[in-house]
């Protein structure tokens, strides 16, 4: 059995308020099931820290994952080493995510497929854009769903990044701000 997307957003929720994980800002919530783990990534809160992350958009160059978001790529290769010994497990683990929290997702699905063991899929909420085109060769053949609500801005920044993959469209353009609170993309998932 394999968890739907809205049971993925829910524990992304629950990220924001409970952490199994932690790395210098990043956060983030193992749930174990019985036939799968969820791995899921705490967005943007408003800290300093969260935000300075976010703001360093400068590439950095990882051997595995090519040039990525220097502020995402240092998330990801910093909680690594507390959960990298999911590689071993015999479970699919699904990752997921909002907003930053999405983002470091894409790079920790992306550090768990060099690792040997691609993820059951990746789904992210609200997520900006964290690396180049290495990044998304390494993720090509893992699961991707990017959801995206309305006119979300926070999808669309660094410009001068692309994505890897296309979108899932949900619910109409409204607020770009508002667009891009979870709570909204549960509403219409």
């Amino acid at each position: 059995m394999e968890p739907t997307d809205r049971y993925l957003a829910k524990v992304a929720q629950r990220a924001y308020d409970q952490s199994t994980h932690r790395w210098k800002g990043v956060e983030a919530l193992l749930v174990e099931d019985r036939d799968f783990d969820v791995l899921a990534f705490r967005g943007t809160e408003g800290s300093i820290r969260d935000v300075i992350r976010d703001l360093r958009a400068i590439p950095w160059h990882d051997t595995r994952l090519g040039w990525c978001h220097a502020g995402f790529l240092k998330a990801g290769r910093g909680i690594w080493p507390q959960i990298e010994w999911l590689v071993e497990s015999r479970k699919p683990l699904f990752l997921t995510g909002h907003s930053k929290g999405a983002a470091e997702a894409t790079i920790v699905a992306g550090l768990f497929t060099a690792a040997g063991k691609a993820p059951a899929a990746l789904v992210t909420f609200g997520s900006p854009k964290c690396g180049f085109w290495k990044l998304r060769d390494v993720l090509w053949n893992v699961p991707v769903r990017r959801y995206v609500h309305g006119r979300d801005h926070v999808t669309k920044v660094p410009r001068f990044y692309p994505h890897v993959r296309e979108p899932i469209p949900l619910g109409e353009p409204g607020n770009p701000l508002a667009d891009h609170i979870l709570t909204e993309y549960l509403v219409v998932l």
